[in-house]
């Protein structure tokens, strides 16, 4: 009997000592609603999102520019399921999009800074390994 209320004592202690306090170290990142107003007007109007790009736009992966006449339009954003993820930051009020997918085969990341009246699309990067998934190279 003496065991099992010393069992007992030391299991009640060890569960309050792995109690632990909820995380709150996550990062708040603070997105104005102007932006918000904007990037959905941007997805929805396709004259709008043109008129919001800086052309030549910066950067694609291989170092050259977007150009106006080459530009396909952005749709809003899809997970596919849970299969991609998106983050935005806000670095000195230029907002930074980042869209990847779980298993970082794709990446895509586009930044927007305020201008007088909304914000304009500054650069745009992709990086799709995912093009090559498959590809034999030749040794």
């Amino acid at each position: 009997m003496k065991y099992y209320l010393l069992i007992l004592t030391l299991i009640f202690i060890c569960s309050c000592n792995n109690t632990s306090a909820p995380n709150t170290t996550e990062q708040v990142i603070e997105i104005p609603e102007a932006f918000v107003s904007f990037y959905e007007k941007f997805h929805s109007d396709s004259i709008y999102q043109l008129n919001h790009i800086v052309f030549p736009l910066k950067k694609k992966s291989d170092l050259s520019r977007w150009l106006k006449s080459e530009w396909k339009l952005h749709r809003p954003f899809d997970d596919q399921n849970g299969s991609y993820l998106r983050e935005f930051d806000n670095f000195n009020g230029i907002i930074i999009e980042t869209i990847r997918e779980k298993n970082n085969m794709f990446l895509i990341q586009r930044r927007f800074a305020p201008s007088e009246d909304s914000y304009n699309l500054i650069y745009y990067t992709l990086d799709n390994k995912l093009e090559m998934w498959g590809v034999r190279t030749e040794d």
